[in-house]
């Protein structure tokens, strides 16, 4: 594979064990507040901006946006005071090695900046080079924009890009960003990542990969 000079990183599911948890609050709000609630069209929505998936759900009750901001805000609750959050084993010593080796590492999230950057998921953020979240992008995956935006914060071009990502929004917005993509099968099965560049099964797998590939990044010495 290409050497690349940055890793990109999704967070719900790639970084962050949280996809179950807010599966949960999102289907709890939506009861309360009278709104139909798929699970499988959720996963398959990861990544897209929490107000867009919001609308989206409203809008087929022939609600407003109006209540689509109380849904995401019930649902923050919800989650907030439930959640029982872990990081996928490795993903720190992957990001500590990235860095240490003068790999740019940098995340890339529909979730809002407040939420990923609180606790013990902010602290590890607080170290990445570039944090991107939904709420300050006009528009969510799978636009390119929130990869792009990242790239340029980074100051590498799209094709000296690695992006990591679990879910076909992510993947679609990373290939349309110009970048070569991993699926990771933390949420969905590897049918629905099949236009990334390359599949893994699980975690372990995607840290063997970076093991066995000592060239998928170069140094910054280089």
């Amino acid at each position: 594979m290409e050497r690349f000079k940055a890793v990109l990183f999704d967070f719900d599911g790639v970084i962050g064990k949280t996809m179950e948890d807010s599966c949960r609050a999102w289907a709890q709000a939506c009861t309360e507040l009278g709104v139909s609630f798929d699970p499988e069209e959720f996963y398959l929505c990861e990544g897209m901006k929490s107000s867009e998936y919001a609308r989206r759900l409203v809008l087929r009750h022939g609600r407003d946006g109006h209540d689509a901001e109380k849904l995401v805000a019930r649902k923050n609750e919800i989650y907030s005071a439930n959640n029982q959050f872990s990081f996928y084993v490795g993903i720190e010593s992957l990001v500590k090695r990235l860095r240490d080796d003068g790999i740019k590492v940098g995340v890339v999230s529909g979730g809002s900046r407040q939420r990923l950057l609180s606790g013990r998921s902010g602290d590890l953020l607080k170290r990445c080079d570039a944090v991107v979240t939904g709420d300050e992008l006009q528009q969510g995956k799978p636009s390119p924009e929130g990869y792009m935006r990242a790239a340029i914060e980074l100051k590498v071009s799209p094709a000296e890009c690695l992006v990591i990502e679990n879910a076909p929004l992510g993947i679609e917005s990373a290939k349309n960003a110009g970048m070569t993509c991993i699926g990771v099968c933390s949420t969905l099965s590897s049918n629905h990542l099949r236009e990334a560049d390359e599949v893994v099964t699980d975690h372990a797998e995607l840290m063997q990969l970076f093991v066995d590939g000592g060239s998928l990044c170069s140094k910054a010495a280089q």
